[in-house]
């Protein structure tokens, strides 16, 4: 149990730093779109939803970023080949790149899912509203 901690504290320390900067930015960008003055009138009309939304497209935004840096080759390369950093327990973490870029993958999916289904419930209560104020 001990050796597998410390074979494995490298990985651990990236998907919790990884969690930790997804709800971060969905935490912060929620907090700006629920309490900024500038969409009062918005929240009127589409409730929180917006706020749920914008923050879910903010960390898809994050990963779509991320994905595509664990299976750079050319970047793989440079950092095994030129950097003195990447001895031990961090080029072992270059080798099981292609791990943390499904992980990546299932957050990208996770999060467009729930933009998907943020967005509809927007555009559905804006023809509520839209509906209401006709009748």
């Amino acid at each position: 149990m001990g050796c597998w901690i410390l074979n494995e504290s490298l990985s651990i320390i990236l998907v919790l730093s990884w969690l930790g900067v997804n709800l971060y930015l969905f935490i912060d960008t929620f907090c700006w779109y629920e309490e900024e003055e500038s969409f009062l009138y918005t929240r009127v009309i589409l409730g929180s939803t917006l706020a749920w939304a914008r923050a879910s497209a903010v960390c898809l935004n994050f990963n779509c970023m991320l994905i595509l840096l664990p299976i750079s080759r050319n970047l793989i390369s440079f950092m095994r080949g030129t950097s003195t950093c990447c001895r031990g327990p961090w080029r072992r973490q270059l080798d099981k790149n292609l791990k943390f870029h499904k992980l990546v993958a299932y957050g990208v999916a996770v999060n467009s899912s729930k933009c998907f289904l943020f967005i509809t419930q927007c555009i559905l209560q804006n023809l509520m509203f839209n509906l209401i104020v006709l009748f």
